[in-house]
């Protein structure tokens, strides 16, 4: 029970790693918001990004929503909290898979490693640089979306406090995974954790399932089970892994979801969704 807490203790400090991120952001973009807002705003996208098809693209949305009391306009700055950490998983992932190679593997697969991992590291880099052309992105977006997030996204690239905290970040998710593995026996090293935790990710997140719902469960099985478990071992843990990760942290951003509900009422905070022309599109 003791590594369970620990699990839930890491993902948790994901979630404050993301808040932190996600305020240097907003100030980068001259807005500002307190904590407490941020991390409401941090669980709530967790649970948008779990529960909804998709719902990984639609997460900077609802953290911008969840900021609205205190900075308007703030889903520019989730978007590249966001964009920012999947290029550090890709990266780290990548890396991991080269870290992992064996030269006493057959040829073929070697190579596919060398080529997987050197390529994934490249890609998650180039993501993570890519803060500078964000704007630009964001630029050719359809008018509603791109009001939506250019008025909070910068031209900025990564700095070295953000590059450390999305690495931070991402370790504490691949953290919860081996704390839930070596709470059933299943003592992964620390490159098995982070390829078995990042492929998943990445493939599940793929065909847009909420959280990779039964796509990240048969990844992580297969992987581990690639590393010399049997697979009857490796189910219990995974879905263990998986209430944690999945729906205790789910449950804990539908309740910041209602706090926000609440804060709004109480701000008398009015959202009008509605596709409103722009002043010069009125005349």
């Amino acid at each position: 029970m003791l590594l369970l807490a620990l699990a839930l203790v890491f993902e948790l400090l994901a979630k404050v790693l993301l808040t932190v991120l996600f305020r240097i952001d907003i100030r980068q973009a001259g807005l500002e918001i307190g904590f407490w807002t941020a991390m409401k705003a941090a669980l709530a996208g967790s649970a948008v990004s779990r529960l909804l098809p998709a719902g990984g693209a639609l997460t900077p949305s609802a953290m911008g929503w969840a900021a609205k009391t205190e900075a308007d306009n703030a889903a520019g700055a989730a978007l590249r909290a966001n964009v920012l950490t999947y290029g550090g998983l890709v990266a780290m992932t990548g890396a991991a898979v080269l870290w992992g190679v064996s030269t006493g593997r057959h040829p073929v697969i070697f190579a596919g490693q060398i080529i997987v991992g050197a390529g994934m590291v490249v890609v998650g880099v180039a993501v993570m640089a890519g803060g500078r052309v964000l704007p630009w992105v964001v630029g050719k977006l359809p008018r509603r979306l791109r009001k939506h997030f250019e008025a909070s996204v910068v031209r900025k690239g990564i700095s070295f406090k953000e590059f450390v905290l999305v690495m931070t970040r991402v370790a504490a998710e691949a953290a919860v995974l081996w704390s839930a593995m070596l709470a059933f026996g299943i003592d992964l090293t620390p490159t098995q954790t982070m390829v078995a935790y990042g492929v998943s990710t990445v493939v599940g997140g793929a065909p847009g399932l909420p959280g990779g719902l039964g796509l990240i469960e048969g990844g992580l099985i297969g992987i581990i089970s690639a590393f010399g478990y049997s697979a009857g071992m490796v189910v219990a843990p995974v879905l263990v892994y998986r209430l944690v990760d999945f729906w205790i942290i789910a449950g804990i951003g539908l309740i910041a979801g209602g706090l926000v509900v609440r804060d709004m009422a109480q701000s008398d905070v009015v959202i009008d969704l509605r596709d409103e022309p722009a002043p010069a599109e009125r005349e």
